[in-house]
């Protein structure tokens, strides 16, 4: 029988073993490297911009963009009509709700009663406290003022309030 030879074998997987394998960082250095050399060329182009002496930048003049007029008058169209119904809503609301009467009502009464809003509250004082009896007058009489809707009505609603107990006559 004929002799089998191991040796070509074994010197091929030895090659093979003796080629350098990559090493794992290899791709990241790589990468780090080209990051480093563009910082470098933009760091070199800053500082040359900044003396003006080789290099300076011109600026570029953007053509205004196109517009259409027929949009334009729409929006024109569309604020403007918007706007009108709010107008005309307040104005409804107005004529509805007796508001200069209302005002001038509360005027009136506050030349009269001492009156004071606390929030979104108007509250009243009936007693003899708003003359600068304090001392002599203890006891409370205060009164809530709210908008009448009755546009018929007293344009004021004058509530008691009912934290305090008004005393009988």
């Amino acid at each position: 029988a004929g002799k089998i030879d191991f040796k070509f074998v074994i010197e091929k997987d030895s090659a093979e073993e003796k080629e350098p394998q990559p090493h794992p960082w290899t791709e990241v250095l790589r990468d780090l490297n080209s990051a480093y050399a563009e910082v470098c060329v933009l760091s070199d182009l800053m500082a040359l911009l900044q003396q003006r002496q080789f290099l300076m930048l011109d600026p570029v003049q953007q053509p205004p963009p196109p517009y259409n007029t027929s949009q334009v008058v729409v929006a024109k169209k569309v604020g403007l009509r918007s706007a009108a119904r709010i107008l005309q809503l307040g104005v409804e609301n107005m004529n509805k709700g007796n508001v200069g009467k209302f005002h001038s009502a509360l005027a009136n009464m506050s030349s009269r009663y001492k009156m004071k809003k606390q929030g979104t509250y108007i509250l009243g004082d009936a007693t003899y406290r708003s003359c600068g009896a304090e001392k002599y007058f203890t006891e409370e009489a205060l009164f809530e003022v709210t908008r009448n809707d009755d546009p018929n009505g007293y344009p004021l609603k004058v509530n008691p309030d009912p934290s305090v107990q008004m005393l009988p006559y």
